[in-house]
């Protein structure tokens, strides 16, 4: 039994990432999961949430928005509609979102009244704007 897993993580307009890795911290559409060597073919749909590709005491974080996942052997396989590196992700632009979001849920937003908004639309882009600032710091886990 290998000791490590084979990730690839691929979106389109984001430089694929291939890396070995201990395990992986992913949120899956119905939950947190952690996935180790050995673990068993697994096909999983993601949540929005951290990718954590952990080695040794240090993980890269990725924040991903929705996707697949694949296991299968020592490889794991992570495709995703949009995939954003830690240190790219821009704080004031995601607090500006989720202030926009707040108001909007409040009926304050004078652009959009408040029995036109998609609340559906509203909570993506509240989870959303909230993985960026967990991902920063600027926002606790719930």
């Amino acid at each position: 039994m290998s000791e490590e897993i084979h990730v690839k993580v691929l979106s389109p307009g984001f430089e694929s990432i291939e890396t070995t890795v201990e395990y992986v911290s992913a949120v899956a559409a119905d939950g947190g999961m952690q996935i180790y060597p050995g673990h068993a073919p697994i096909a999983f749909a993601l949540g929005v949430g951290s990718l954590q590709l952990h080695v040794g005491q240090d993980a890269q974080k990725l924040a991903v928005f929705g996707g697949i996942g694949h296991m299968k052997g020592d490889e794991l396989t992570i495709f995703s509609p949009c995939v954003e590196k830690e240190d790219s992700i821009d704080v004031d632009r995601a607090s500006a979102a989720l202030d926009r979001v707040k108001k909007r849920f409040a009926g304050h937003d004078p652009e959009i009244p408040r029995g036109k908004m998609d609340q559906s639309r509203l909570y993506k882009a509240k989870a959303r704007a909230e993985v960026r600032l967990r991902m920063k710091g600027m926002l606790e886990d719930e």
